[in-house]
């Protein structure tokens, strides 16, 4: 994100505050909605990505408007009316046509409420969300269907019979969602919309490739943030998308007709891929393609949401990746690779001995346009080419480039409740410190000492539920960052 914005701010010369960091994330402005729309498609360590329509009086300073006190019901009905009033929500919402009949008005999305108390007076959280109902039912005179407290439409279609209410649930289950977060915390309210939700309300994270999966997958972001903290850094080229923030001036071509960089000789193993997440993520890192490829608009159900700039800017983004693919109008790869020359750049191998994790691994590959950048492989680590016979040429495609180059093992092996190794399990992770320890020592001796000075380090980071375990492996370690995942603490080693 960071990035995204030194890159813009140049171009139409906006001066940015710089993100603050907070609990659990972090806090930016941006100029306007195009702005949002790169950071959906961007970033890859994000889950969610919350608009604020009111923040503390240090953040206020940007025309925001100040967080409001409620200690009962009425006074948080009353005091989120007259925010919703004061910044004309009405003018981006998406809303019906007022019918003049109380049961008519049927908004075009679903409204989900969370709402999360601390320290406050008001702790029944299902209560809060009732009275945000009904206030949105009282600004705007709209009325909920289904899971958003009015069973109307359902009551109606069983009087008409089942086809009826078959059609209702499925058209509400085709409605984009607004998810709503109220946070109260000592009696001060702030209001937030999620803007990375979508009609499934998908997190960030979610790419949308990964349907089929292996045992105790990793989540895609925490991958993303594990090949960062293994030094695989993102390389893309964004100056194709400044055309987009051009306003009113023709783009020149240069500008949408860029050609990528060429991507520096690196390989990339995962020993444990499971699912591939962590290979198809480095692919699309070293690929130059944004995380946020595959997702559907952000901003859906409100009048922010446009379809054809998220085409277009996906479109941009795959033309200036390194590969040779043709794009359509969703901004989706459809042909194959036309040339073998960024092949002999990007070396990644995926391994498994799960011969069913490796046919999943192999189809959510084929889901995110990365499969021909992955060799996949079923069997022990410890019999893998890059670790059996490392600094030789004979039978390592895609891996012939690895004694020259950047070398990034990141993986993610088991650990915790969800395996059956039980006792076994350090056995593992010495297994696997043993045979990175004696790659290492292989590579120093392919390579005299003039040249070990030139060549570059071999990276590694490992995630997993206790640094003990981790560490087992006997290499020198250091916390990267530490997160949840699935409810059970994680923490990354590099």
């Amino acid at each position: 994100w960071q990035r995204v914005i030194d890159e813009y701010s140049i171009h139409v010369q906006e001066t940015f505050q710089k993100p603050k960091i907070m609990a659990g994330g972090v806090t930016l402005t941006v100029a306007d909605t195009t702005f949002l729309y790169i950071l959906h498609l961007y970033l890859g360590t994000a889950s969610h990505i919350y608009w604020r329509f009111n923040a503390a009086t240090n953040e206020a300073d940007n025309g925001v408007a100040p967080l409001f006190r409620a200690r009962g019901f009425p006074e948080l009905k009353r005091k989120l009316k007259d925010l919703i009033i004061s910044q004309n929500w009405a003018c981006w919402l998406d809303l019906p046509s007022p019918s003049g009949k109380d049961v008519g008005n049927i908004p075009p999305w679903k409204l989900k409420v969370k709402v999360t108390t601390s320290k406050s007076k008001l702790i029944h959280t299902k209560a809060v969300e009732e009275r945000v109902f009904e206030t949105f039912h009282e600004v705007f005179g709209v009325n909920f269907t289904g899971d958003n407290r009015n069973n109307h439409q359902t009551d109606q279609g069983i009087a008409g019979g089942l086809d009826n209410v078959e059609t209702d649930l499925d058209d509400d289950r085709s409605k984009p969602t607004l998810h709503l977060l109220i946070r109260i915390e000592r009696d001060m309210v702030q209001v937030s919309l999620d803007t990375s939700t979508s009609s499934d309300s998908n997190p960030l994270h979610r790419r949308g490739y990964r349907l089929a999966t292996a045992k105790a997958p990793l989540r895609e972001d925490l991958a993303y943030a594990l090949l960062l903290a293994g030094g695989l850094m993102p390389s893309w080229d964004l100056r194709s998308l400044r055309a987009l923030l051009l306003q009113g001036e023709s783009p020149s071509p240069n500008v949408l007709r860029h050609e990528s960089s060429p991507t520096p000789l690196v390989c990339l193993f995962d020993p444990f891929c499971g699912s591939g997440t962590i290979a198809i993520e480095g692919a699309g890192l070293l690929a130059k393609m944004p995380p946020g490829r595959l997702r559907p608009p952000p901003l859906q159900g409100t009048r922010f949401c446009d379809e054809s700039l998220w085409n277009r800017m996906k479109s941009l983004a795959l033309e200036t990746a390194n590969i040779g693919r043709e794009v359509d109008s969703s901004g989706i790869s459809n042909e194959t690779f036309s040339s073998q020359e960024i092949k002999k750049c990007i070396s990644i191998s995926a391994n498994d001995r799960d011969t069913g994790a490796i046919e999943s691994a192999k189809s959510n590959a084929q889901r995110a346009g990365v499969d021909k950048l992955i060799e996949f492989n079923c069997g022990s680590f410890s019999s893998h080419p890059l670790f059996n016979r490392f600094g030789s040429r004979d039978d390592m495609l895609p891996l012939t480039n690895c004694s020259d180059e950047t070398v990034i093992i990141a993986t993610n092996p088991p650990y915790g409740k969800r395996t059956a190794w039980g006792k076994e399990l350090q056995k593992l992770y010495q297994k696997l410190g043993h045979s990175i320890k004696s790659m290492l020592d292989r590579k120093r001796s392919t390579i005299d000492a003039k040249e070990e000075r030139k060549s570059k380090k071999v990276h590694y980071a490992i995630i997993g539920d206790k640094s003990r375990l981790i560490r087992s492996t006997k290499l020198p370690l250091q916390v990267a960052f530490s997160s949840k995942h699935g409810g059970l603490g994680v923490v990354a080693m590099k």
